[in-house]
């Protein structure tokens, strides 16, 4: 796995403390490197300093003050020719962030590469396994699909929008509740889906019900999945099951949902049905 160096906010020590909350606020950062009038690097100021070094209900007291008098100082670094062992370095240092310099022990900001950081390691990890996050096994012998998911907060849609943004086979639309008002277009979802999700945490009871049953009901759609937390509902996976009557294949899962768990059953359910229709 190769390191490299990501570029930081850098500021000097004497700013106060509400132009470094601005800046990092404006460079959506969640730490600068700070320099003194040598410009020698001589600490750092991290979202945990303003935390725990201030009191939060009265931090317009501080504003004013140098961000020198909460930095975290003095500061560990490292020459570039070691930020192979930045790993290492880190942990034995107990430090989540370490500026690398061009040579070994130098300070001077003239010096400065770059920053390594906990975050930018885990992301140099992830992007060097090219691992992709799901793999479905039966991909290529489905035919093309559509997944629909009605998600009050979006998270759900934008996680399968994700995992077959590439895909050629499968296509994720959002189904908005707000657009489930008419029987009319519960039919033209059913008939534009091939599974429907509903993920009915947050939604009013008798709105979630009743929707679930119309997609249950409709010829149209092959699989209904539900989803929910069950400390926000009383119902079990059981008593949902056995309530909500469907014409084709009907799924609950409890949230936090298994991706892969699910989409191994769709897949399972669609390849099943292609076959029986190629036959």
């Amino acid at each position: 796995m190769k390191i490299h160096p990501r570029s930081c906010l850098i500021l000097p020590a004497k700013a106060t403390i509400r132009d470094v909350v601005t800046q990092l606020r404006e460079n959506a950062a969640t730490f600068a490197i700070l320099h003194d009038m040598k410009n020698k690097i001589c600490g750092v100021v991290t979202e945990k300093d303003f935390l725990y070094k201030t009191d939060i209900l009265e931090l317009h007291k501080h504003l004013n003050k140098p961000v020198s008098v909460i930095m975290s100082h003095p500061i560990q670094v490292l020459s570039i020719d070691l930020i192979h062992k930045a790993p290492e370095f880190m942990v034995a240092n107990g430090i989540r962030r370490v500026p690398i310099m061009t040579r070994k022990n130098s300070l001077d900001i003239n010096e400065f590469i770059g920053v390594v950081t906990a975050e930018s390691l885990l992301q140099e990890f992830v992007d060097s396994r090219s691992i992709p996050l799901f793999t479905p096994p039966n991909l290529l012998n489905i035919s093309e699909k559509t997944i629909g998911v009605l998600s009050g907060d979006g998270e759900l849609y934008r996680n399968l929008s994700k995992l077959f943004y590439d895909s050629d086979k499968v296509r994720v639309q959002r189904i908005p509740f707000g657009k489930m008002k008419s029987i009319n277009e519960v039919k033209y979802y059913a008939q534009n889906s091939d599974a429907i999700i509903v993920d009915i945490d947050d939604t009013p009871k008798h709105s979630w019900v009743q929707l679930v049953r119309e997609f249950n009901q409709n010829p149209d759609l092959e699989t209904v999945v539900v989803a929910y937390s069950p400390e926000k509902h009383e119902a079990t996976t059981v008593s949902l099951m056995s309530a909500l009557k469907s014409q084709g294949t009907f799924l609950v899962y409890e949230k936090p949902l298994n991706i892969s768990q699910l989409l191994r059953a769709l897949e399972d359910e669609w390849v099943s049905k292609d076959s029986k229709e190629a036959s």
